[in-house]
Parts: structure tokens; C-alpha cells; sequence
């Protein structure tokens, strides 16, 4: 048997190929032994992929992995996630329904978005990508936890682009899964989606092997199969007409045997092979006068469509059309009947290329028809029509636009954004323009696509739909936001504000909240706008969803601008009447901001107890960004209250995933957020490095996010003493705003501690002011921190005085860190006043405290002062803390709250193995080990292990 692609009792059999199934076994065994891997075939049309393919798989199977597969096509790449369902939709359909919600639980639920498996949406809205994309991986998981799997794609370069950016999810993260993925694709493929095939080419540890043409003993093997007679020349001229193309050989081959009558001549110039198009229209001919008219239906129709569908468009008898189906794989054109599939997408589309535009344009237009009123899904009927030239047709753009709105509901905006153009390039009377020109550009929105401002405005301009107006507009201000483009955000916001109707409170809290989100971020657009702060008030006490995100807006503004705590909290509790912004979908950005509020006024237990129920709640939902936001800003409550440990393993995924996805907005505030832990641990110096060199460009030039930057680098470079540099940074960040941020920022202590000596008036004046706003506020820890700086900057008795009232501040407080670095000062203070004794006492306490943070270096420090006081410190008896790294102690303490290894790896977004991995560490670093050791891990994490 032939390279060409034969099956027998053996199996397919190919030829000069050892090497690469070779390399495919050790695919399959790394696979049964549970590391899982991706492999790439590359080559040319023709040269065998598919039929090496095809071998693996059966190899595979052998091995005992079980097969799904699936295989991309040139006419129906626009199917969002066709691929992600030829690959499971088999699976899914033969199980039980016990076993279907199974492999759709937990993370994994979502899925059913794309694999359609949801009821279709009425109005459909953006579902979250990344969400979506997880949830694939998920049902890999629950899928593989039954077995080793093999994940084989074929025709890569034809897959829709949202099911290549699964499979480039899922070929990131299966290193530790039972699972081989296998793709075969033409990387120079014309049209192909390079964009995001490149990942995938990219993948870790990715085996690539480029195919290539037969050698000439192979192809005089499968000559002489076919030709007995055949001599050497004749061969030898084989090989150099095809240059050893699998498929340019088989066509060569049925030339010579169906073009001849009597015995086939073999002489050399005989040889010679006809375009594909050609041999295969000539043989296609011969079967009968209406096969012709089927196989184009079957090309217009693609592969896997049933034989009564392709009968139907090609107005033939379904038994007629079943005996020229028969003859048509008997002289391989065919390489199935019913479902139909061509023997190969070349001579599918050598088929379609015969046909004139005009043939192709009825037959697709026939297709459509036939299609819709079968009741196929629409983005079945939309491929036939967006074949068509545009004519106005008002019926073809509702269908398209109609195709658009499913991909969105599913999640894949690429496929949307074709959808939509293709429906906007009809110039038809209806859908408006403006629909559609809206619809456009939210989802290249969703892309990140620059092309959605320019859309987005076009929409603005024509729609005269207030609601929808609202919505583009947030729409565009968030995305020019997201490209630097402040000011004209603000412009748009307020232009279209002011331009609703009094009477539409919805769509002005909406616009009112957005307003006040862009003017959060410098007082350069604070003062643009020109909001009448009473009226908010009362567009806040509204029911709908954008009165409560207004409410949050204006909670964060009050405590931005040191407004009493308890208005911040009064309108909090205005934000979270009826746990609307927890439970209802939507922008996260709301929700974000009663975080920020709470943990401005210091209302730690509120805010860790709200960010817990906002990530269950996107858990549900299957919101990603929802949860990272959530989790990013319980990182900032551990860090506020001194759980370094747990900061670092909330925030890390966080700052990943904004550096991955090009956000220096988001960014820039987790570095702020970030900033004592990348001081006090040595476990994030790869984040500390990339602050120093993080550039966030334009897009936060002049804004808070910037100022927030320049303070996090500012205060590392002055722990590596780089005094020159870390005090520039300090300056430039106070040049930004020295009013801006979470509640009295220490920007001013921080600057003045910073200072030279000759600069000492200057730093006594900030470290005053920055205490007289903060004890302004009634909170304990900026006061204190305020205290602290003055404390160290005034020396002798006055300064150790004023270190006492800082210990005296915090000692209650749950800034942990903020009093472990005050105990630790103010016994410095003594020590150096000679006072060894007494020093003693706040420095035992101190180095206790700041090894209960996580904080090694103030530990460090604490107890080199100790050592100078003339005490003698304590053993290290390194507790769960320090022992345990951020990602062990956040699995450990999940394991100890009751979570299943899976539960716990889909709330942290990490493999099963890899929790597996965690778990086993810091069971041998906590001494504990044999049965009931999970049992045993909440009494060894201790009490303290809830305090976050």
C-alpha cells in the first residue's frame, strides 16, 4: 500500500515515513505516562499529511489512546469553534447525561458556548473569550481523567480562527496531562491565519516535522502497483514530473489507466501529468451526464454534508444520486458517499474552481435556500450567502448580521467581525448601517483591534437609537482608553451624556459611571468634566445595573477625595443593594471599584469577604477577568494587611496575564498593588526586574497608573540603593499627582524619606502634611505610616516619640506589616540612642511579626538589629509562611478549606498536576505524609491561615 492513503486490514500504510511515526510513538508514550505534548506535520498539498495522520491515529489507538478528531476546511472556516466541535460533538453525543454533566462541570461549563450546546441567546451579547477558551481546556481534562487522549487535527491552515486559538490554549498548558495533540497544516497556506497559527507552531517543546516528497524507489513501488509493466525510465520520469507528491503521483497514475484504451504504453513520453483540475473534471465526466451537476453541489455543499442535501441542490433522485456517489468513489474522487467527503480538499476544490462565477453564485444561492428551510443553523445558511456577490439584499445581511450574533454568543468574535463586515459590504436598506457598524466594532473590540475607534465612531454618528448610542459609546471610550487615548474618551462620554434625554436615567448613570472611571485617572480629565455631583447622587438610588456601577464609581471618588468613611460606605452599600454587580454579568470594572472603596477606608474583612464572593459568583459565569480582577485585588488586601505569601500568589497570575495580553493600565496598578511584597520577597526578583524595565508607553502616560509605576520602581531602586534614580522616580510620580489614589497613598513620606540631608526642610514639610491629611481620615494605617516617617526623619527623643505613637496607632490595626516595620524602626531608634534594653523588647516583636507577613527581609533586618541591641534572636522556627512558597500556600490552604485538587485547579486556573505538584511539596516541607495527611494540613497551616 501507498503513501496516497490506503487502508487494509493492517491499517493505513505509508511509505518513507518510519522516522516520523517513530517520533509519534514517543509522542503517545510521554502521553500514557502523563506528560503530555503538541506535534506539528508540515508540507506541501499532496504530500502525505493526512495519510501519515491517519497511520498515527491508528497507532494511537493501539497504544490505548483514545482518538478524537477533527480536520479544518477551506469553505467552512467561518464556523465559530468547528473545529473544537468535530472534535468533542462525537464524544459528547454518546454520553449518558451522568456522564455529560460530568465532563461538563465546574470550569468546563462554558463550553457548551462553543460547542453549542447552549439554547441560542435571543439578543446576544460578547461572551468572555478567555473564559470560553478555558472551559475548552477543562473538558480536555475531564475527558483525559479516563484515559490518555489524542487530539489529531487535520488541515490546520483551514480551521476557524477561534478553534485555533483553543488548540493553542490547550497545546499551552497539557505538559502535564495524558494528552498528545497532533495537527498536520500548510504554514504558507494563501489565507491562512498566520496570526495565530504562529503560537501554535510556538508551543513548548512542540515537535515539528516537515514532510517531503517520496524518493524515487518509492515511487516506482506504487507505479508498478498500479502499472506492473512500468520499466526504470518510466519511473524514473514519474518522480521527476509529481517531484514525489503523493497526490500528483496518484493523479499521474489514473491518467495513464483511465485515458488509455488497450494495453498502457510505457514509454517515456507517455508520462506526463495533467492539471488536477483537468484529470479530475475528465474522469468525473465519464460517470455519467448528471454527475457532473452532483459533484459541483458536493463542492458548494463541502464534506460531511448528507447525499440527499447535495441530491437536492443538484435536482437529482436520491437513489440516482446515490449510484453516481458509488462510481465516483470507485474512481477516487470520493472518499466517502454519505456524509460525502472528497478524497482530498484539492480535488474538492478543483471541482469548485471549474465552475464560473455565475454557476457559483446560484448554486450558493440554492444552497442557502435549500438550507434555511431544512432549518440548518444559520451560520450554516450565512457561509452560502457571504459567497455571494453583495447586491443590497436586505435578506442576506439579516442573515449574516444573524451568523454575527451567534459567534458573539459564542464567544468568538473573529468569526463575528467577518460576519459583520461581509453584512455591512451588502449595502442593504436593513439591517441600518448603524446596527451593523455598531456590532462591527465591539467585536473587533473585543479583538483589540484598532479598526473598532473608526467603526465605533461611524456607528455613534448614524445610530439614532439612544440605547444603542449608550452602548457604543462605552463601548468606544473603553477602547480608546485601552489605547491611550484619554481625553478623546472623555470627549465621547460627555458628548453623548449630554445629548440623552432627562428622562433616560439608565443610559446617563451608564455614561455618568464611565465619566467618572476615565476621570479617575489624572485631574488633567478630572477637570473636563463638568458632572453636577447632586444629580449623581440621585442617578445612583436607581434600579438598573448601571445606577449601582454609577454608586461604585462615586464610592471610589469619595474616598479618592477623603470624604468622611462613612459616605464611602454609604455608597457601597448603594453599589451592593440587591448583590447586583456580584451576581449579574457584565463589565467587571464596577464591582472593581467597590473593592477599591472598601479597601481604601480599610474595611479589609468586608473586602476579602465580597472578593471570595465575586469569584465564586465568575466561577458560574465563567467570567475570567471577573475573577483575576477579584483575586488581583484580594492580593492587594493580603498585601494591606500583611499576608506577603498569599499577595504574591493572588497577584502573580494577575501581572501574567496583563503583561501577556498587553494591558500596562492593569499592569501598572498590580505592580502598585504588588509593591511590599516585591520588596520584602526574594521569590518575585522576575517581577522586580521586569518592573525596572516595564514601559507602559502612551496609553498610561500622564495617569494615575503612571504615577503609581514610578512609585513602585521608585521605592525598589532605593532598596537597592539606587538613590539617584528611585528619587526620580519619587518626584516624577508626585510631579503626576501627589492627590490621586488609594486613600492618602504614601507618596509624600515615601518622597521625603527619600530626600538628601540638604533637602531637609523639604522632607519635614511632606512627612508633616502627608500626617495631617491622614490623620484627617480616622485611619489607622496611613496615620501610622505617616507617623512612621516623621518618627525617622526628626531623630533623637522628638523623633523616637513619634515612633511610639505610630506602635501605638498600628498596634491594633491589621496593617501586620505597617506595625512589624514601626516596632522595628522605633527599637533601631533606641539601639542607636544607646538604649540597648529597651530596644530588645519592640524588636523581639517586630521580627516575630514580620516572619508571621512573609516578609524575609525586614526578618532579616529585624534581626540584625537585634543581634546589635545585644539580644540574642530566637531559632528560626520558620512557620507554613516561610517555608511554603506563594503558589504551595495557596493551594495548601484551599486543600485545608475542603477543595477537590479539581476545584482548586480551576479557581487558580492551573492543571490538576500541577496542584498535585503543590500539594505533594508542602506536605514533605509540613512533615506531614501517609493517610490523612489533607486532613492533618488545616491543624499544621494553623489558626492564622483564615486571617487574609
Amino acid at each position: 500500500m501507498s503513501e496516497i492513503g490506503t487502508a487494509g486490514r493492517g491499517g493505513t500504510v505509508v511509505l518513507e515515513r518510519d522516522g516520523e511515526l517513530a517520533e509519534l510513538d514517543s509522542v503517545f508514550a510521554h502521553a500514557r505516562d502523563g506528560h503530555g505534548s503538541v506535534a506539528v506535520l508540515e508540507g506541501p498539498a499532496g504530500e502525505g499529511k493526512s495519510t501519515l495522520l491517519a497511520a498515527a491515529a491508528e497507532r494511537a489507538q493501539a497504544a490505548g489512546l483514545s482518538v478524537l478528531r477533527a480536520r479544518g476546511g477551506e469553505l467552512e472556516r467561518e464556523f465559530p469553534f468547528g473545529v473544537m466541535r468535530q472534535l468533542f460533538e462525537l464524544g459528547m453525543a454518546r454520553a449518558d447525561a451522568t456522564r455529560r454533566s460530568a465532563l461538563l462541570a465546574g470550569a468546563a461549563a462554558p463550553a457548551q458556548q462553543a460547542l453549542g450546546l447552549g439554547a441560542p441567546e435571543a439578543e446576544a451579547s460578547m461572551a468572555e473569550g478567555p473564559a470560553v477558551l478555558h472551559a475548552l481546556y477543562w473538558l480536555v481534562v475531564n475527558l483525559c481523567a479516563s484515559g490518555p487522549l489524542l487530539l489529531a487535527v487535520d488541515d490546520a491552515h483551514w480551521a476557524d480562527v477561534s478553534s485555533l486559538r483553543a488548540l493553542d490554549y490547550i497545546a499551552r498548558r497539557i505538559a502535564d496531562l495524558p494528552v498528545a495533540l497532533v495537527v498536520t497544516l500548510r504554514p504558507d497556506e494563501p489565507g491562512a491565519p498566520a496570526h495565530v497559527l504562529g503560537p501554535l507552531l510556538a508551543a513548548p517543546d512542540a515537535l515539528r516535522e516537515r514532510l517531503r516528497g517520496l524518493g524515487p524507489g518509492s515511487v516506482a513501488q506504487i507505479v508498478r502497483s498500479r502499472l506492473p509493466e512500468a520499466d526504470d525510465a518510466t519511473c524514473r520520469a514519474a518522480h521527476e514530473v509529481t517531484a514525489g507528491n503523493p497526490l500528483y503521483l496518484q493523479e499521474l497514475l489514473r491518467s495513464v489507466t483511465l485515458d488509455r484504451n488497450g494495453p498502457a504504453r510505457l514509454a517515456l513520453d507517455d508520462v506526463a501529468i495533467p492539471s488536477l483540475g483537468d484529470s479530475v473534471v475528465r474522469r468525473i465526466a465519464r460517470v455519467a451526464p448528471e454527475a457532473a451537476a452532483l459533484a459541483r453541489a458536493m463542492a458548494v455543499l463541502g464534506d460531511g454534508t448528507r447525499l440527499e442535501t447535495a441530491a437536492a441542490l443538484a435536482d437529482l433522485e436520491r437513489g440516482e444520486a446515490g449510484r453516481i456517489a458509488h462510481q465516483l468513489r470507485r474512481i477516487e474522487v470520493l472518499g466517502a458517499e454519505d456524509p460525502f467527503a472528497f478524497v482530498h480538499p484539492l480535488v474538492l476544490r478543483s471541482v469548485y474552481d471549474a465552475m464560473s462565477v455565475t454557476e457559483r453564485d446560484a448554486a450558493h444561492e440554492a444552497a442557502g435556500n435549500l438550507l434555511a428551510e431544512a432549518g440548518a443553523p444559520v451560520e450554516a445558511v450565512a457561509s452560502h450567502l457571504a459567497a455571494l456577490s453583495p447586491g443590497g439584499s436586505a435578506r442576506v445581511a439579516t442573515t449574516l448580521m444573524a451568523a454575527g450574533q451567534r459567534a458573539v454568543a459564542q464567544a468568538a468574535p473573529d468569526e463575528a467581525t467577518r460576519w459583520f463586515g461581509r453584512a455591512l459590504a451588502e449595502r442593504a436598506l436593513e439591517p441600518p448601517a448603524a446596527q451593523l457598524l455598531a456590532q462591527l466594532g465591539l467585536s473587533e473590540a473585543a479583538l483589540r483591534d484598532s479598526a473598532a475607534i473608526g467603526h465605533l465612531h461611524e456607528a455613534l454618528a448614524q445610530a439614532d437609537d439612544a440605547r444603542m448610542r449608550t452602548r457604543v459609546a462605552t463601548a468606544l471610550a473603553d477602547i480608546l482608553v485601552l489605547s491611550g487615548r484619554w481625553e478623546g474618551a472623555m470627549d465621547v462620554v460627555m458628548s453623548q451624556r449630554r445629548a440623552l434625554a432627562a428622562d433616560d436615567d439608565e443610559g446617563r448613570a451608564q455614561l455618568a459611571a464611565v465619566e467618572l472611571m476615565v476621570a479617575a485617572y489624572s485631574p488633567r480629565l478630572a477637570g473636563l468634566s463638568d458632572l453636577d455631583p447632586e444629580s449623581l447622587t440621585s442617578l445612583a438610588e436607581g434600579p438598573s445595573r448601571a445606577a449601582h456601577a454609577l454608586a461604585a464609581a462615586l464610592a471610589v471618588r469619595a474616598a479618592h477625595r477623603n470624604e468622611p468613611t462613612s459616605r464611602v460606605l454609604e455608597l457601597v452599600d448603594l453599589a451592593l443593594a440587591g448583590d447586583v454587580l456580584v451576581q449579574d454579568p457584565g463589565p467587571s470594572w464596577p464591582i472593581g471599584n467597590v473593592l477599591i472603596a472598601l479597601i481604601d477606608v480599610d474595611e479589609y474583612d468586608r473586602a476579602l469577604a465580597l472578593s471570595d464572593a465575586i469569584i465564586a459568583s465568575a466561577r458560574r459565569t465563567g467570567s475570567t477577568s471577573t475573577a483575576i480582577l477579584a483575586s488581583d485585588h484580594r492580593g492587594w488586601i493580603h498585601a494591606r494587611t500583611g499576608n506577603l505569601a498569599l499577595a504574591e500568589a493572588d497577584l502573580r497570575p494577575g501581572v501574567e496575564t496583563a503583561l501577556e495580553g498587553g494591558l500596562p493600565t492593569v499592569a501598572a496598578t498590580q505592580f502598585f498593588y504588588l509593591t511590599d511584597a516585591l520588596l520584602e520577597r526574594p521569590s518575585l526578583i522576575d517581577i522586580v526586574d521586569v518592573v525596572e524595565s516595564f514601559d507602559g508607553g502612551p496609553t498610561i502616560a500622564g495617569t494615575w497608573p503612571a504615577a503609581a509605576l514610578s512609585v513602585t520602581r521608585g521605592r525598589l531602586r532605593l532598596a537597592r540603593r539606587d538613590h539617584a534614580n528611585g528619587l526620580e522616580d519619587l518626584r516624577r510620580s508626585a510631579n503626576l499627582s501627589l492627590d490621586m489614589g488609594p486613600r492618602v497613598w504614601p507618596l509624600r513620606s515615601a518622597l521625603a524619606l527619600a530626600l538628601p540631608p540638604a533637602d531637609r526642610a523639604e522632607a519635614l514639610a511632606l512627612a508633616q502634611e502627608e500626617l495631617e491629611l491622614a490623620r484627617a481620615t480616622g485611619l489607622a494605617r496611613p496615620h501610622g505610616i505617616a507617623l512612621r516617617a516623621l518618627g525617622i526623619l526628626q531623630g533623637g527623643e522628638p523623633g523616637m516619640e513619634r515612633l511610639r505613637e505610630s506602635v501605638d496607632v498600628l498596634e491594633t490595626s491589621a496593617a501586620r506589616l505597617e506595625y512589624a516595620r514601626a516596632l522595628i524602626e522605633l527599637g533601631a531608634a533606641l539601639r542607636r540612642a544607646h538604649r540597648r534594653a529597651e530596644a530588645r523588647r519592640p524588636l523581639h516583636a517586630g521580627l516575630d511579626l514580620a516572619r508571621e507577613c512573609g516578609a524575609p527581609r525586614l526578618t532579616h533586618r529585624a534581626r540584625d538589629e537585634l543581634k546589635a541591641a545585644g539580644g540574642r534572636p530566637p531559632r528560626d522556627r520558620s512557620g507554613y509562611r516561610e517555608t511554603l512558597t506563594a503558589s504551595e500556600l495557596r493551594v495548601a490552604r484551599l486543600a485545608a478549606d475542603g477543595a477537590t485538587n479539581a476545584e482548586i485547579a480551576q479557581e487558580l486556573y492551573v492543571s490538576l498536576k500541577t496542584v498535585e505538584t503543590h500539594l505533594s511539596n508542602a506536605y514533605g516541607k509540613l512533615g506531614l505524609s501517609g493517610r490523612g495527611s489533607r486532613v492533618r494540613l488545616s491543624q499544621a497551616l494553623g489558626p492564622e491561615r483564615l486571617a487574609s
